[in-house]
């Protein structure tokens, strides 16, 4: 007996099937990568988007406009608004002010000095009257709480002087120069008397 022939379109290789779906996968690989790349990159856009999104700057401080700063300042020096003014009680004085000026520093007797002077007789006498300059204003105040030691001072000396002694710009000069130093003596402080000026002199006989 002849043996049964198989029909070629019959027979089914084993291998087939699993040939066709290594052929499907294949082509489904590509849209799976796809979609795992789309998830990872909406996931990574959803955790990166604070990170890449522009930082917001910090509020600017308003600066005034610098006129309006010196007038401010201005305004609060000329109110006294700096130290030493309102609290100290008295005015600061400005460095490098202006010194005294020679009236500030005169003195003069409170009226002239009248005085016998040295004469046989006793009849001859000289009335004058007297200013002192200071050297300093602490001078001056030492003049005027002297002025009763100076004005004695000055009596004294000229009583031991005669007509003569005073004639003319010579005598007068010796008799400044003898009483700078009678009153540097009165005041224990040398050099504190800047100069004497005699604005009136009258000398008479009786």
């Amino acid at each position: 007996m002849a043996p049964e022939k198989t029909n070629a379109t019959e027979r089914q290789d084993p291998a087939a099937p699993a040939a066709s779906q290594g052929k499907g996968m294949k082509k489904l690989l590509p849209i799976i990568v796809g979609a795992v790349l789309l998830v990872v990159g909406l996931a990574g856009g959803v955790f990166l988007a604070p990170m890449l999104s522009p930082k917001e700057e910090a509020p600017t401080a308003e600066v005034e406009p610098i006129d309006k700063i010196i007038a401010e300042a201005t305004s609060d020096g000329a109110h006294g608004g700096g130290h030493g003014s309102a609290d100290s009680g008295s005015p600061t004085p400005a460095a490098g002010g202006a010194a005294p000026s020679t009236k500030d520093l005169t003195f003069q007797f409170g009226s002239n000095i009248v005085v016998n002077l040295l004469e046989p007789t006793g009849r001859q006498f000289i009335q004058m009257g007297i200013q002192i300059r200071a050297t300093s204003a602490e001078a001056r105040q030492l003049i005027e709480d002297n002025e009763a030691p100076l004005r004695d001072a000055t009596i004294m000396l000229i009583s031991g002087k005669t007509m003569e002694d005073l004639q003319g710009p010579a005598g007068m000069d010796r008799l400044k120069n003898e009483l700078r130093a009678r009153y540097d003596g009165v005041l224990g402080r040398p050099r504190a008397i800047g100069d004497i000026y005699f604005i009136d002199r009258l000398i008479m006989r009786q």
